[in-house]
């Protein structure tokens, strides 16, 4: 068990996956505080998201219990005093307990081995996500079609999971579940059901939009 103390970013309106990177925008005085500290040491710090997003000052009691341990890769201070930071999700990790000090919040984290021997049935069933994830891309036009090469160069199964969950169009709370699922196999099993979800909505709004639209032709005519 590799439990560890480390400087704590609350997150609003976000969830950062291992793998993950994501620019983020940082104002609070104990947050600043925080980042300057790390990057005159290691560079890493807790990312962890809150329950509640208008919480200034967030307890422990406020915060979801599993996050990511990520990688300050670039820092760059703004004109009004805010912090635009560009960050890696590195490993889960379970919140512990939280310690606040006058100048930041670090906490006692538990990070979890990355290290999980595939299955055969794991093996099958990141290939059945990759698949899935690839008629997602075709449907979901949001996103950029180079995500398709980029998941069939991965073997990884773990990799593969948080990938998808990065770019699947679900709510806070069902990202905070997927970071949440140590069990590789439940993860992917539960991907895989939101990716059927997902591609059986946008298709039924393209029938409805479909629908619509021969409608509103055939009244011009």
């Amino acid at each position: 068990m590799n439990i560890k103390s480390i400087p704590v970013l609350p997150l609003r309106d976000i969830v950062v996956f291992p793998g993950m990177v994501a620019p983020l925008f940082v104002g609070r005085k104990q947050s600043v505080n925080a980042l300057n500290n790390v990057m005159m040491s290691d560079k890493k710090i807790y990312l962890i998201t809150q329950k509640d997003s208008e919480v200034d000052n967030p307890s422990f009691e406020n915060l979801y219990k599993c996050g990511t341990v990520a990688k300050v890769l670039q820092l760059l201070k703004l004109p009004d005093g805010t912090i635009k930071v560009l960050v890696e999700g590195l490993d889960r990790a379970n919140l512990k307990s939280l310690n606040a000090n006058k100048d930041f919040l670090s906490a006692s984290i538990i990070v979890k081995d990355k290290k999980i021997k595939a299955s055969s049935k794991i093996k099958a069933l990141a290939k059945v996500v990759s698949e899935q994830f690839e008629e997602y891309i075709k449907v979901n036009k949001k996103l950029p079609s180079d995500l398709s090469s980029n998941i069939k160069n991965i073997n990884d199964a773990n990799k593969i999971s948080d990938l998808v969950s990065v770019n699947l169009s679900i709510s806070l709370e069902q990202k905070q579940e997927l970071l949440e699922i140590i069990d590789l196999e439940q993860r992917l099993d539960k991907i895989y059901s939101y990716l059927v979800s997902e591609i059986d909505s946008f298709q039924v709004e393209k029938k409805i939009k479909g629908r619509v639209k021969r409608q509103m032709e055939k009244t011009q005519k």
